[in-house]
């Protein structure tokens, strides 16, 4: 499988409504908008080459940007989302990695420990 096609099944994959979004609340239909801003973010990170660090940091306060929106939108949601987005990674990670996109497996590691350690330094701060 080479890059787009693996492009094409995670942009498919994202157009998937999670389970604890229900269609029938206006509300959740704003998160799932504001999901998929922080979801075009992530798919930026799904290329043939290793992105910059600075690069990464950029996206990484982008999505966390997004990310925030959506905790603003729903009360009570931070769980689903974080556990949403784990899962989303881990696929992502895998699935480059199952076919030897070793660029883009490269790029998502780095964000996503980029990301964690960021929430860290939020939470203690707090």
């Amino acid at each position: 499988m080479n890059l787009i096609e693996i492009r094409r099944e995670f942009k498919y994959e994202f157009n998937s409504l999670p389970d604890f979004i229900d269609t029938t609340s206006e509300i959740h239909l704003l998160l799932w908008d504001s999901m998929c801003d922080c979801n075009n973010i992530v798919m930026n990170l799904i290329l043939d080459k290793v992105l910059k660090e600075s690069s990464i940091i950029v996206l990484t306060y982008k999505f966390d940007d997004y990310f925030q929106d959506c905790l603003n939108i729903v009360d009570n949601m931070e769980v689903e989302l974080s556990v949403y987005y784990s899962v989303i990674f881990g696929i992502m990670m895998a699935r480059t990695l199952e076919e030897e996109l070793y660029e883009s497996t490269s790029n998502l590691k780095r964000f996503t420990s980029l990301y964690y350690k960021m929430l860290c330094e939020k939470s203690e701060e707090i």
